[in-house]
């Protein structure tokens, strides 16, 4: 039976116990990835904290550039998803960055309120290419069964379960994976966004376990953290 979240829920601040012994088990040569890192403030924080003078190769994908590339390795312009296209439609959400997507924004969503009290808004549509992770892994290349991923951090906003996946055999050597992930499947982020309870019977059926939950208590809408380790 999957892990249940409640069991597992971490309700402290910073980084919990299990995350740090993730961070701090980190091995020259091995490779993270962040999807969706249009801000970069989620790297730079595990260098101050025990990543600075490991040999590591970054990868940040995100389908539009924001000018953080000084962070990683390799930085490429891709949305993340189960084939390798060139006319995937990327939803903008006009004054949330934060929200775009490759699935619509949900009237639920954009019925909520930014800082001020301006509701969210949908912008126009754009043509994005996209690629499996392993695709990216091996344009960079790496070779499966010969490249460890020991940390991937996805934030695809509703589509993340479909981005891990895309790594193919490279999960067979990824150590640790990071997701956020939509709580209520009656108020979605995005029209077909993935369901938590499907994406970790999902996750446990490709080897990883449910080792921890953080709730988002200031998310527009009830939203969460997942945190899988790969079984020995």
């Amino acid at each position: 039976m999957p892990t249940k979240m409640k069991d597992v829920e971490y309700t402290g601040t910073g980084n919990s116990p299990l995350r740090q012994a993730a961070i701090d088990s980190i091995l020259n040569g091995d490779i993270v990835i962040d999807v969706g890192c249009r801000m970069g403030g989620w790297i730079r924080p595990r260098y101050d904290q025990g990543w600075s003078g490991k040999e590591l190769y970054t990868v940040g994908i995100d389908p539009i550039w924001h000018n953080i590339s000084d962070l990683f390795s390799l930085y490429v312009n891709y949305a993340i998803g189960p084939e390798d296209r060139d006319d995937m439609v990327y939803h903008i959400v006009a004054n949330e960055p934060g929200c775009n997507s490759l699935l619509p924004p949900s009237e639920e969503l954009l019925a909520t309120q930014l800082v001020g009290g301006q509701l969210r808004s949908a912008g126009p549509a754009e043509k994005v290419q996209q690629r499996r992770l392993d695709t990216v892994l091996k344009e960079a290349g790496f070779t499966p069964g010969e490249s460890t991923v020991h940390y991937l951090k996805t934030d695809c906003q509703g589509a993340d379960f479909s981005a891990v996946q895309s790594m193919g055999e490279f999960l067979k050597d990824t150590r640790y994976v990071e997701m956020e992930i939509g709580l209520d499947p009656e108020n979605p982020f995005y029209v077909g966004a993935e369901r938590a309870e499907d994406v970790i019977a999902g996750m446990e059926s490709l080897g990883f376990k449910l080792i921890e939950f953080v709730n988002f208590p200031v998310s527009p809408l009830p939203e969460g953290e997942l945190f899988f380790k790969r079984n020995s």
